[in-house]
């Protein structure tokens, strides 16, 4: 969505020497399509597949990382995996957790809703528009900027629901893992959300706009720049949901139950499904001979 004219005309010059294109999700290909104006025949969908056999830390990691964070075992905590980059939302993740805070009924769980950022800031302008955010809104105590971490199975332990209204993605393999780990899930209904989220319990929130194929390099930046009211009131919304439907004791020795993943989200699947088509096109194959054998890999 971030192309200009001279990247995009590049990629289509390109289309006649491309032998296919794999694409991460449905709506990734349909950008492809409809907006790139790549050849659809060559795109087949292959999407992003996490390891089912890491480690799922116990209730000490989560007692353990919610001390060191400086989280109350009360608080319900929203975790959101993604760097601090303008299109993963976090300023409207700032802003609905603020919105879920102050109209949530009284000496409610959500009064103790709570965010954790994992991620490194790439971005340093869109970093300091967070946190003054997060100055502005009084929630120095209820946002946590946990940064770049490597135990990252910890932090899902920790965690009571799993966040992100980005702006676009492709297949996030956050969200896999967040699935893996049983959180209930708040997703922006963009890329690979609507298919993950099959399997996977939590709400779908609408983006502020209608597709993603309105998204270009001539508005891309004004999009993600805006916190957009009606995005932050849906995302908040969708946040409460979760916190209801967790009951109203959040303060529970161990973190939700894991999930067994569909076939489609492990990388052994991934692997051998690229490595399939490698093959194929090795062979001097054609990308739709190699359709059906895709699929059955990935089922």
């Amino acid at each position: 969505v971030w192309l200009d004219r001279d990247r995009v005309d590049a990629y289509r010059a390109a289309d006649a020497c491309t032998a296919a294109y794999a694409c991460v999700s449905a709506e990734a290909l349909a950008y492809a399509d409809l907006r790139l104006g790549l050849d659809v025949q060559k795109m087949l969908v292959l999407e992003n597949g996490v390891d089912p056999a890491a480690p799922i830390e116990n209730a000490d990691a989560r007692a353990a990382l919610r001390r060191e964070l400086g989280l109350d075992p009360r608080d319900f905590v929203f975790l959101q995996v993604a760097p601090l980059l303008p299109a993963k939302a976090h300023r409207v993740a700032v802003h609905a957790l603020a919105r879920l805070r102050t109209t949530a009924p009284a000496e409610t769980v959500a009064r103790r809703s709570k965010l954790v950022c994992l991620g490194g800031e790439m971005n340093p302008l869109h970093a300091a528009a967070v946190r003054a955010d997060v100055a502005r809104l009084g929630l120095e105590g209820a946002v946590v900027f946990a940064g770049h971490r490597s135990d990252a199975p910890d932090c899902y332990a920790m965690a009571d629901a799993f966040l992100l209204p980005a702006f676009w993605e492709g297949c996030s393999l956050a969200v896999w893992e967040a699935i893996r780990h049983g959180l209930p899930l708040v997703l922006a209904d963009v890329g690979a959300a609507r298919e993950q989220l099959r399997h996977g319990r939590g709400a779908l929130v609408a983006p502020p706009f209608a597709s993603v194929l309105e998204l270009d390099a001539t508005n891309v930046d004004r999009v993600v720049r805006d916190v957009d009211d009606g995005f932050v009131a849906r995302t908040a919304d969708a946040m409460a949901a979760v916190v209801r439907a967790a009951g109203p004791d959040p303060a529970r020795a161990t973190a939700p139950s894991p999930s067994p993943l569909p076939p489609v989200a492990d990388r052994r699947t991934m692997a051998r499904r690229y490595l399939l088509l490698f093959r194929w096109l090795r062979l001097g194959g054609r990308e739709p001979g190699v359709r059906t054998a895709l699929a059955r890999a990935a089922a």
